[in-house]
């Protein structure tokens, strides 16, 4: 194991930021659904999950009540993980389809799990106090993640997070399947540059330059959508692949998007990130990629298809060369 995401993972655990949360997250396991009954929940921050050596991190909007806060895993024991790690199944990148408890044997390959709020909120819905609190830790998971080369944001509050914790200026609109390259020297809103150390607990990096580069293999090699470069301000599909147009950002059983997106707006750009790249189709910078929340209500409406979800984690792939 990552002795560095280790260190992420007690740093997690550990946390008591937003007394909203802590008072949440006791109050669910002490009195838990039936189905759940007598079952001893972690009812503490959730830790990523997942390979080691990840070249895609899925960022979800926070921990389930009664998935991860029960097993004590990210993507774990809900319909959302079912959905997600269904998917990442048929993508070749876990070894199972299923994600019940931390001891059912499921293995990611080439993929990190996490949220972008560590603990579960009332409604499933996170301030922004809250979400900023855990930004520090994504920080100290990418750099921990030196293989990183693309982030599957799940739905338009991690879209969201993801762009604030980045501090990218102007924000691309989220859209399912929109993509957006985060420049290699691009700052977070840390202060930090994206893809240096950074340990939560601290007030400065550890100066050690994670930057993502070299051995990175094109999308072309595995013969999809080898006309564009990853990252460039694009859209997977089109508006008529959910029947609405409409941005279904999604809470738990809500969606969170809402209005036409027709598209995103243009930020960096492949054009700047290339500038500072060193892999070929990549740019040195992470792709953030947007999808539909897997919430309940999206998927059961048919918002999101496991089609739709499929394609956003097919371009996951090319654009990480796995």
């Amino acid at each position: 194991m990552n002795t560095a995401l280790e260190a992420v993972g007690r740093e997690i655990t550990a946390c008591t930021r937003c007394p909203r949360l802590v008072a949440w997250r006791t109050e669910v396991a002490a009195a838990p659904p039936a189905r759940f009954a007598g079952q001893e929940y972690w009812a503490r921050p959730v830790p990523g999950f997942g390979d080691p050596g990840a070249r895609i991190h899925v960022l979800g909007l926070a921990t389930a009540a009664h998935g991860g806060n029960r097993t004590g895993r990210a993507f774990t024991g809900n319909p959302t993980a079912d959905w997600v790690v269904h998917a990442l199944h048929r993508a070749g990148l876990a070894n199972q389809p299923t994600s019940e408890h931390a001891g059912d044997g499921l293995r990611l390959r080439g993929v990190w799990l996490g949220s972008a709020v560590r603990c579960a909120p009332p409604g499933n819905r996170p301030t922004p106090a809250e979400r900023d609190a855990c930004l520090p830790f994504l920080s100290a998971e990418v750099a921990a993640l030196p293989e990183l080369r693309a982030l599957v944001c799940l739905g338009a509050f991690a879209w969201q997070a993801a762009l604030h914790w980045a501090g990218v200026r102007p924000k691309p609109r989220f859209a399912h399947g929109a993509e957006h390259r985060l420049d290699a020297d691009h700052r977070l809103s840390t202060g930090h540059r994206l893809g240096t150390g950074y340990q939560p607990s601290s007030d400065h990096g550890t100066g050690t330059d994670h930057r993502p580069g070299g051995n990175h293999r094109p999308g072309a090699e595995r013969g999809k959508d080898t006309g564009h470069r990853c990252g460039g301000d694009r859209r997977v599909g089109s508006d008529h692949d959910n029947g609405t147009g409409t941005d279904r950002g999604g809470g738990s059983d809500r969606d969170s998007g809402r209005g036409h997106q027709p598209g995103v707006e243009h930020g960096t750009g492949a054009e700047h990130g290339a500038r500072h790249g060193t892999g070929t189709g990549y740019g040195g910078g992470l792709v953030l990629l947007g999808s539909y929340h897997p919430s309940r209500q999206n998927t059961n409406t048919g918002v999101l298809t496991e089609v739709m979800l499929d394609a956003v984690f097919a371009r996951a792939r090319d654009c990480a060369g796995l």
